[in-house]
């Protein structure tokens, strides 16, 4: 759960849909005055396990975010999973 598929760390190589994700979780995240490190912290409490190193990959589109990423982040973020 929460493991992320590491590429060639290149933003070309990351599939739309995890740029979708990239720009949603950012999006969100910023405006609450959330760090990266406070995010995964909510995220591990609500036993989902995503590190800080996988966030910064999926923000930076280095990464590409698993079909759960998306779910875990929206919940950590009180927010809908349909806008993630």
């Amino acid at each position: 759960m929460g493991k992320l598929l590491p590429l060639d760390h290149t933003e070309a190589n990351v599939p739309p849909t995890s740029h979708a994700v990239s720009d949603a979780v950012r999006h969100y995240r910023e405006p609450r005055g959330l760090t990266r490190d406070e995010l995964t912290y909510v995220l591990h409490h609500s036993g989902y396990d995503l590190d800080v190193d996988d966030l910064r990959g999926i923000e930076d589109r280095l990464t590409v975010a698993t079909v759960d990423d998306p779910t875990a982040i929206a919940y950590a973020l009180e927010i809908s999973p349909q806008t993630c």
